[in-house]
């Protein structure tokens, strides 16, 4: 069943190069993979799909409360309470952003630049905290 027109090289064997090195079976798969015509629609679509959460605003009870649990805490830094705070993280490429909760204790309160330092020396910004909870403060809900 051998073809007589490729009797002669039929039998030799494959050439290796000397000069460049065997492709692996990933950049033989590669190199027929789809085209893409559009760089970066792939990107685009995705970036859109990715959904982000609009930030909250917090009423005028939820406001005040937030408040004295702030002045509380100001007043009893160098107690080094527990407390877990949630708060708000603008997203850098779309509007929204996320929810994130963090455990930790509080270094210093700055009401003038509305920041918190937190034990790890990074800090968050007054604005973007949406709710400190802590065991100190369970005796304050009736």
């Amino acid at each position: 069943m051998n073809n007589p027109k490729y009797k002669d090289i039929i039998n030799l064997p494959h050439h290796v190069s000397k000069n460049h090195p065997r492709l692996t079976i990933e950049q033989r798969a590669a190199q027929f993979s789809p085209y893409a015509a559009l760089v970066g629609y792939d990107d685009a679509i995705r970036e859109t799909v990715r959904s982000t959460s609009s930030k909250f605003t917090l009423t005028e009870e939820q406001t005040v409360l937030l408040n004295q649990k702030i002045n509380y805490l100001t007043e009893h830094l160098k107690d080094n309470i527990n407390v877990t705070i949630k708060y708000f993280i603008p997203d850098t490429r779309k509007e929204g952003g996320h929810y994130k909760k963090i455990s930790t204790t509080i270094k210093s309160i700055d009401p003038i630049n509305r920041s918190i330092r937190l034990r790890d020396d990074s800090s968050l910004t007054l604005d973007d905290i949406m709710d400190i909870d802590s065991e100190v403060f369970n005796s304050w809900y009736v």
